[in-house]
């Protein structure tokens, strides 16, 4: 059972929207489980993923992303492992 679910805003644009960065996550991060929601414009790709894990492994995951020039937001702390 995951410790936490956060539904994330994740926006790729120039360079990071040509670049396989939820896939390199995932290799990097095999725990963190994510649902991909998707809503693409021409400009530039939006998702909205539901992240589920370890805390720390989900906080990782988007200081992961971060350094491959994703921006995330955490939108919405959907549950946690607290009850």
């Amino acid at each position: 059972m995951p410790d936490a679910t956060h539904k994330c805003r994740l926006v790729f644009a120039g360079d990071t929207a040509e670049q396989p960065c939820l896939w390199q996550m995932s290799r990097h991060f095999p725990e963190v489980q994510f649902d991909i929601r998707l809503d693409e414009t021409m400009s530039k790709g939006v998702m909205i993923v539901n992240f589920s894990g370890d805390q720390d492994d989900l906080e990782d995951a988007w200081r992961f992303l971060r350094e491959q020039g994703v921006e995330v937001d955490v939108v919405e702390t959907l549950a946690t492992g607290d009850g």
